[in-house]
């Protein structure tokens, strides 16, 4: 990744690739609006990207030229050449005219349409970055001559030359256009009072200043040092607050739109409040992290890394309701499970499973287990009890040596049981039965293999378990899947017409009808997690994305556990350092839970909750704990 910028509202970023490429792509969904196409231009490699004020133009510097483009249809409006390379660029509100700074040792301010120079300033050595006031009266230049030389955006009359002790790298205006800030090679970060041209404050660097950045109401000021540090301090007297240290430089800076957070980029990019020093989360990112970038309206923020990996970030909060732990370590068959209006979660391993209140976090009256899809009982696969008062429903019979799972029917009439028994010799047989939720009593019942997953079609008409189908009224067969060796997962389409079998070698999509394989996924790598989305069109394992009908992979999402998509199939959850939460039809990321490192995810029926199983430890211990989020406070649009 070259370079990359936020528009002014916030809908989309502009990023630079270096493949000859420039995509405007919307935060929102990560998807491409307008690709400016460097093909044929005298731009290969892709230095500075500038958004004009009004979010209506695209200016882009590299070898030797800078070129504007229309946003909305990516048609190129101008192009100015330099004798050297171009090191930054910026573009006028009105997109009428920019400028330059070059390795030629001139900053130039040009005509867009015409490509007339109105005027230029020189320097005496290459100039590094110029900066334009947010009212587009004043231009600002640094230069390796150590000079920084602030000039009339009309007129090119001279108002300011600051002399510093070394190479200025970087220019930035406050807002207001009150005060500007530089940057150097000289380890040291300054600011200036544009009305007399006198320097108010600094902060000192082990190394050169690769970042600075005001906060939007001008009072303060954080930079970025080849030292690692990142440092903030109030703009009129120099006081510092706190900041961040990471494992190598700093390259990057920025403030949110409210002032209450920094990003910093480095060997990873974090963010953290300024005022306390405390970390606020890290951004998954391919490191090390070049650029970060706040949306100026909206609560986004991109991250760009090497690699050509540019990630967006929702900053809209996630309350978390509550947070219940330690539990034990689980097993194979821990327990996680919201009750349908999100009132009550169902987790912990089966030695220690119970149901807890989700907006208190208190242990309540009710047994472990699973919540009926109407939300009306609860079941642990031997009892079902009423969820308002736990009274019993009604018990199962005949479970053998015990349950090894059990589903809903999603009617809630109908509870589906694998047991298994043991003989004398030590031989263990399984079973698969239907029971009555209402009294108990069995619907049918027939031997089955060792697979810990049931199924049922969104109608209540099928049933699966492994490789096969069952008629949910009767138990016949519908159809038996080819076989395939060393299952490792297994779903049902909601409709009942697919059946998706997950392998230690590859996920194999089967027609539910006819058990005759219509499509093999992911050949050649073991597929742990099956879901499918409730309309059967896509098909999630772990963080890969499929089309269900063609068999294509739709994206890709950084995953180490299930993925599990929300009742009415808009979002995904995907577990893995910590919860991602992402558009299900695009990939595109909106936000992340603190529940890390996470081990499964459960929704509630409204898609309002979102409980996270993941590890955790205090002063006392260590185990697993259970999150649980209101994501009503999230403003998806």
């Amino acid at each position: 990744m070259s370079a990359v910028a936020c528009s002014p509202d916030g809908r989309w970023f502009v990023a630079a690739h270096e493949g000859g490429f420039t995509d405007i792509v919307d935060v929102g969904t990560g998807r491409t609006l307008t690709r400016l196409d460097r093909a044929g231009t005298a731009i290969a490699t892709v230095n500075d990207v500038a958004v004009s004020g009004d979010g209506r133009f695209v200016a882009l510097a590299g070898r030797g030229a800078a070129e504007v483009f229309d946003a909305a249809s990516g048609d190129r409006r101008g192009q100015v050449r330099h004798d050297k390379a171009v090191n930054a660029v910026v573009v006028s509100r009105d997109g009428r005219w920019m400028a330059t700074a070059s390795e030629d040792e001139t900053a130039r301010v040009f005509e867009v349409a015409t490509g007339a120079e109105r005027f230029r300033v020189t320097h005496n050595g290459p100039v590094a970055d110029v900066a334009l006031s947010l009212d587009d009266r004043w231009i600002a230049t640094a230069g390796d001559d150590g000079t920084v030389r602030v000039h009339d955006a009309s007129t090119g009359a001279e108002r300011h030359r600051l002399t510093l002790d070394d190479a200025v790298n970087m220019v930035v205006w406050s807002e207001d256009g009150r005060w500007l800030a530089t940057g150097g090679d000289d380890a040291t970060a300054r600011v200036f009072d544009m009305a007399d041209g006198h320097e108010v404050s600094r902060a000192t660097h082990a190394g050169p200043v690769n970042a600075v950045a005001f906060s939007p109401d001008g009072q303060w000021v954080a930079t970025a040092g080849e030292d690692g540090t990142t440092q903030v301090f109030q703009t009129a007297t120099g006081a510092g607050l706190f900041g961040y240290t990471h494992g190598g430089p700093a390259f990057a800076v920025a403030w949110s739109r409210d002032g209450k957070w920094v990003a910093t980029g480095a060997d990873r990019a974090v963010m953290f409040d300024p005022a306390t020093g405390t970390e606020r989360c890290e951004l998954e990112q391919h490191k090390p992290v070049r650029e970060v970038v706040f949306s100026r309206v909206g609560s986004q923020i991109v991250a760009a890394g090497d690699g050509g990996q540019v990630c967006v970030y929702s900053m809209e909060t996630v309350r978390e309701v509550c947070h219940i732990g330690l539990h034990e370590v689980g097993t194979e068959a821990e327990l996680l499970n919201l009750s349908p209006d999100g009132q009550w979660v169902a987790t912990g391993s089966w030695s220690d499973a119970a149901v807890y209140e989700t907006f208190t976090g208190n242990r309540c009256r009710l047994p472990r287990g699973t919540f009926s899809p109407n939300g009306r009982w609860l079941t642990d696969g031997t009892v079902v009890v009423s969820v308002d008062d736990g009274s019993e429903r009604c018990r199962f019979t005949d479970l053998g040596a015990g349950v090894v799972t059990y589903a809903w029917s999603p009617s809630s009439q109908w509870v589906a049981l694998m047991t298994y028994i043991r003989t004398p010799g030590g031989y263990e047989y399984a079973s698969i039965s239907v029971r009555s939720a209402k009294d108990g009593e069995v619907r049918w019942g027939c031997p089955a293999p060792w697979y810990r997953r049931l199924d049922w079609s969104a109608d209540d008409r099928w049933l699966a378990h492994g490789l096969s189908v069952h008629d949910g009224r009767t138990g016949d067969v519908r159809s038996r899947a080819a076989e395939v060796f060393n299952v490792r997962a297994s779903a049902l389409s909601p409709n009942g017409e697919r059946m998706l079998v997950g392998t230690d070698n590859g996920a194999y999509l089967f027609d539910a009808g006819t058990g005759n394989q219509v499509s093999a996924l992911l050949e050649g790598n073991p597929a742990s997690h099956a879901a499918w989305s409730h309309d059967s069109r896509l098909i999630a394992i772990g963080g890969l994305v499929f089309d269900a009908a063609t068999g294509s992979e739709r994206y890709r999402v950084e995953s180490s556990g299930p993925a599990v998509f929300s009742p009415d199939g808009r979002w995904l959850a995907v577990v893995h350092r910590e919860v991602q939460v992402v558009e299900a039809a695009t990939g595109a990321r909106r936000f992340r839970l603190g529940a890390a490192p996470a081990l499964a995810v459960s929704w509630s029926a409204d898609g309002r909750h979102l409980a996270a199983r993941c590890t955790a430890n205090n002063q006392t211990g260590s185990g697993e704990a259970t999150r649980v989020y209101d994501l009503d406070a999230v403003q998806f649009g």
